[in-house]
């Protein structure tokens, strides 16, 4: 990954602490997410192009945007991707660095901002879903972006599960798209040697909009995957 996208990580992370980020922190409140989470996944604000310069070949800030970090199963920064707030405006959701500054990396692990004893890692289709995830206290992998799950994907999840002696559970959203990915992956996971859960959230709603309806949305995935009672803080920080 090119210096530059770090440097443009930290600085949206320190933006959304003063004036330039208050209506992002406000729009990431009202989709759930606390401020240890924000935090802790170095979320940003990117307020523009016209407030914020950048080289050529990141994310273009054709208008204002939550800044997702994504890292490795370490905790190493390997990417970003830029939501628009208003992205019928940008003309797309998402903006993502050029691969020549930082290659596509496919999965995410958000930092967890707590830890609950579970028995499965929570496989979600974008941050925002695995964020949510982690929130709760799951061990979470992000899918990014529309590529179609493969033989190499399956392998780092399953090999991500079992170095943490968990199982899979895929959370599949309830359209086209995420119906394809767990008919995708589901099967590329039992060739890896993991059996997954494949759950879809009710109400034709995506992971991060359930829990937003439902706080209890943990028990309703299946008495296997509850949390139990025991919660612990998670020590996991980011340095600006």
């Amino acid at each position: 990954m090119d210096p530059s996208v770090g440097h443009y990580v930290r600085m949206c992370a320190r933006l959304i602490e003063g004036p330039q980020g208050a209506h992002v922190r406000e729009w990431l409140h009202a989709r759930g997410f606390h401020d240890a989470t924000i935090s802790s996944n170095m979320i940003g604000v990117d307020p523009s192009r016209l407030r914020l310069r950048r080289p050529k070949g990141l994310p273009t800030g054709v208008g204002v945007a939550a800044t997702f970090p994504a890292f490795d199963p370490s905790g190493n920064l390997t990417y970003v991707q830029a939501r628009y707030l208003q992205p019928d405006d940008a003309g797309r959701k998402y903006d993502n660095p050029s691969a020549a500054l930082a290659p596509h990396p496919r999965l995410a692990f958000p930092i967890t901002t707590q830890y609950r004893d579970v028995s499965t890692v929570l496989v979600c289709e974008g941050l925002p879903d695995a964020l949510t995830a982690a929130q709760a206290g799951f061990p979470a992998v992000a899918l990014l972006g529309a590529h179609t799950p493969d033989e190499s994907v399956a392998a780092r999840i399953a090999s991500h599960a079992a170095n943490r002696d968990l199982g899979v559970t895929l959370i599949c959203d309830p359209d086209p798209a995420g119906r394809r990915v767990g008919e995708v992956l589901a099967p590329l996971l039992s060739r890896a040697g993991v059996e997954p859960a494949v759950v879809t959230p009710p109400g034709g709603v995506d992971l991060n909009a359930w829990a937003m309806r439902d706080p209890r949305w943990v028990d309703q995935i299946g008495p296997d995957l509850r949390a139990h009672i025991s919660v612990t803080p998670s020590t996991s920080g980011r340095e600006l």
